[in-house]
């Protein structure tokens, strides 16, 4: 049943017709207005100070009861509807209203319906309208508890609705859903803003889906930790470029292979001011397909003692030899300053002549 059925007179069927303005006024009222109708089955109970009390019959059969003042209106219609109507004093403002003070208000009712027109109430603030005050209108709806409030709907859904709609927890906001809870803002073409000093989750899947960017701005720390869980593992997959700077150092351990690919480009190790260091406790194997070049600048030391040299190689004793070279084309080394080759056994083969130069050889 609509808000307008629940409170609006319903006639018999043969009054359809005739009744346009509700209830008729009692006998002894002011001339009827065009669209009301009366009968001569209205009886008054009684009268006093404006105030009309009566019943009436239709032709139905069926009959009412009113108590009216022709401002305000206490009527049992023909559809046993309890109808209470109140207007305005034509001199004040401030009636019209319908003022309940009980101990306790119980209501049972099959279905409830409410609508609030509003009002033109209102009350102004310090000054008055031609100074530039500012005017509060009081608000269409108000309900004020002093305790706890609770509303309930049982296997129903419930709707609120607003321009502008705000929950204001003094303490602590819970919301509780039994499956899903979902954030929707301008049909997902919205903004949701999320402030708060400490911010925590505790989810078994988070997932983030964006179409544009992913941001986090901030002084603090940033920490990922995957720690409890077996087989756990941490992804980045982009068709585009991945940028880590950092001001401090960069440290990244694993337990396991490490490994560094690039299919098309180019890899490049750096360092402006510092050095570079590699500390293996297994093998190392490098496979060139190009041309390996290497420019040792090295520098001189001031102090005692000798500096030392530009490049230095420490190997150490194996079965097949310390150092193994084998070039499929002929080695050339150069060196400016003398040349010593210490060793308790040197051989020399050559499958063709061997040419030895020198302004002074020394054979001993």
């Amino acid at each position: 049943m609509s808000i307008e059925n629940a409170t609006t007179h319903q006639q018999s069927d043969s009054q359809k017709k005739l009744q346009t303005k509700g209830a008729a006024r009692p006998e002894g009222s002011d001339k009827l207005e065009e669209g009301q109708f009366t009968n001569d089955d209205f009886h008054v109970i009684a009268k006093k100070h404006g105030w009309t009390m009566g019943s009436y019959k239709n032709q139905d059969g069926t009959s009412g009861f009113i108590l009216t003042n022709g401002q305000s209106m206490f009527h049992f219609d023909v559809n046993g509807n309890i109808v209470m109507a109140t207007g305005k004093p034509g001199q004040s403002g401030c009636g019209g209203k319908v003022v309940i003070h009980a101990k306790d208000h119980h209501e049972k009712t099959d279905t409830y319906n409410l609508h609030v027109r509003g009002n033109d109430d209102e009350s102004e603030q310090e000054g008055s309208k031609e100074s530039g005050a500012g005017v509060k209108k009081s608000a269409p709806f108000s309900i004020y508890v002093e305790g706890d409030v609770a509303i309930e709907s049982q296997g129903g859904d419930v709707g609120l609705k607003g321009d502008n709609v705000t929950i204001n927890a003094l303490n602590t906001l819970t919301l509780k859903s039994g499956e899903t809870i979902n954030f929707e803002a301008g049909e997902g073409q919205g903004k949701v803003n999320l402030v708060a000093t400490d911010f925590n989750a505790d989810t078994s899947f988070t997932r983030f889906t964006t179409s544009g960017g992913f941001y986090v701005d901030g002084s603090g720390e940033f920490s990922v930790n995957q720690k409890d869980q077996i087989g756990a593992s941490a992804s980045i997959n982009t068709i585009g470029d991945i940028n880590n700077i950092a001001t401090g150092n960069y440290l990244q351990r694993v337990t396991g292979n490490y490994q560094i690919t690039s299919d098309t480009g180019h890899f490049l190790v750096q360092t402006t001011r510092g050095g570079f260091g590699r500390i293996l406790t297994g093998d190392d194997t490098a496979r060139v397909g190009g041309i390996k070049k290497l420019t040792v600048l090295g520098k001189s030391l001031a102090g005692d003692g000798d500096p030392p040299a530009a490049y230095g190689m420490k190997l150490a004793q194996s079965v097949s030899g310390s150092l193994d070279i084998n070039a499929a084309s002929f080695v050339n080394v150069k060196a400016v300053g003398p040349t010593v080759i210490s060793s308790t056994n040197i051989n020399i083969v050559g499958k063709a002549a061997v040419t030895m130069t020198g302004k002074t050889i020394f054979l001993n």
